[in-house]
This record gives structure tokens, C-alpha cells and sequence, in this order.
């Protein structure tokens, strides 16, 4: 058998070693089609059950928190962007918030600024109450991000950013003159939890103060009372 007849068996057994295989898993691969087309088309994210213990105990947590500025590569899961949100402000068992809220107003909402897994880059809205995200806009924000915050690299370096804001009108009703001093602490409150949940991830985050309020009230849409208190860039540890 000539060399030129086995490799033209092989390219031949190749093709039909393929098509074999397409053909029986047919369903399998249209199904992962339509999945990644209706990821993309989603209005919002359902976000996964946090847990509630872990093998990372409260102390070793406050005892290893660290501002990181340099991430990996990592890809950042749906399950620790769920765990990240749900810790920073979502609801505990009580069906209370995780952070404490002057007269139990909560003021505090939460944009995710990025990606994680196969869900598209974009703005997310984090909805506590039905811990989901709820999708503002489509596209790779983060350079735009960085500009906001004044340039700083890792806010674009990483693969999301949770951008921590308060609306000051809803404590105003009830505390007045007090109400822009009480946004802030529970902005404090919330900005430690995203830290002490990010460490017992393994994964590093800082908090940025520094900010263009008035770019970025334009870049998120503010409401008249609404300002932002910290951008969290979050990546894997290098």
C-alpha cells in the first residue's frame, strides 16, 4: 500500500470518526449552543445559594485581610461573585441585611462592573432581595472604570469591580442633617464584608476612594441623592 493511499484512510477514518461523533451528540451540542445564546440574551443573572459556614474561620479572616493590587488570570466563578454579593449587603436569616443600616433603610446598591465565567462582560445591578444581577448595559467597561478612578491600573487589571454606592434621600427621611454621616458608615460596614469574604475566597481585593463623582454618577445612571463610595476591583491571588 502506497504512503500517499494511509494517508488519505487516515484523513478519510478522521472525518468519519467526526462525523460519528457529531451526530451522536447532536442534542448535547445544540443544547450548549442555546445555553451560551440565552446567557447572553439575559436581562439578569440568577445568582447561587450562599453558603453559610466555612473551614475559613471570622478570625482567620480578619487576621489575613490584605489590600491586593495584583491579580491572576483566574477567571472570577458565579459562585464567589454570588458569595461576594450576598456577604457585602445581601439578606441573612433573619431577612435582614448582612451589614447593619440605620433604621434599617438600606441605602446601599451594588454594581458589578466586568465578568465572571461564561456570562458576558457588562454593568449588573445586584438585587438583594432576589440576589440576582440584573443587567444595565452589555460591553467592556472597565478601561472606562479605571478613568473614574483616576486611573488606577487595577481596576482594569481585574476581571470585575463591585462599585459600592448609597442613596442618601433614603435615610434623609428619617435622619435628616445625619443621613450623608450614616450612609457612609454603612458603606464601611458592607465595603469590610466584601473584604473578609474575598480573603476567605482566596481571592484579593482593595478598596478605591478615589473617584470623579461627577463621571461617575453619569456612568451608572445615578439618582439625584445617589454617590459612590468605593470601586472593588476583585481577582485571583498571583
Amino acid at each position: 500500500m502506497s504512503r500517499k493511499l494511509i494517508i488519505w484512510l487516515i484523513i478519510l477514518t478522521v472525518i468519519l470518526i467526526s462525523f460519528v461523533y457529531l451526530w451522536l451528540n447532536q442534542d448535547k451540542i445544540l443544547k450548549n449552543i442555546n445555553n451560551n445564546m440565552n446567557i447572553s440574551n439575559k436581562k439578569t443573572i440568577e445568582l447561587l445559594e450562599p453558603r453559610y459556614d466555612s473551614e475559613v474561620s471570622l478570625e482567620k479572616a480578619i487576621n489575613q485581610r490584605n489590600s491586593v493590587r495584583q491579580y491572576s488570570s483566574q477567571e472570577i466563578s458565579l459562585k464567589d461573585l454570588s458569595q461576594i454579593l450576598w456577604a457585602a449587603n445581601g439578606l441573612n436569616q433573619k431577612g435582614s441585611r448582612t451589614a447593619p443600616s440605620a433604621g434599617a433603610l438600606y441605602p446601599i446598591e451594588l454594581y458589578v462592573v466586568g465578568k465572571c465565567e461564561n456570562y458576558p462582560a457588562g454593568i449588573y445591578h445586584y438585587q438583594p432581595d432576589q440576589h440576582i444581577l440584573e443587567k444595565i448595559k452589555e460591553g467592556d467597561f472597565l478601561s472606562k472604570l479605571s478613568e473614574i478612578g483616576l486611573g488606577q491600573k487595577w481596576i482594569s487589571q481585574a476581571p470585575l469591580n463591585i462599585v459600592l454606592t448609597g442613596v442618601v434621600s433614603r435615610t434623609t427621611e428619617k435622619y435628616g442633617d445625619r443621613a450623608a454621616q450614616y450612609v457612609a458608615l454603612e458603606a464601611g460596614h458592607v465595603g469590610q464584608n466584601i473584604y473578609l469574604q474575598a480573603g476567605a475566597l482566596n481571592l484579593g481585593t482593595v478598596s478605591v476612594g478615589a473617584l470623579y463623582d461627577d463621571q461617575m454618577s453619569d456612568f451608572l445612571n445615578f439618582e439625584e441623592s445617589q454617590k459612590a463610595y468605593y470601586i472593588f476591583p476583585i481577582g485571583g491571588l498571583k
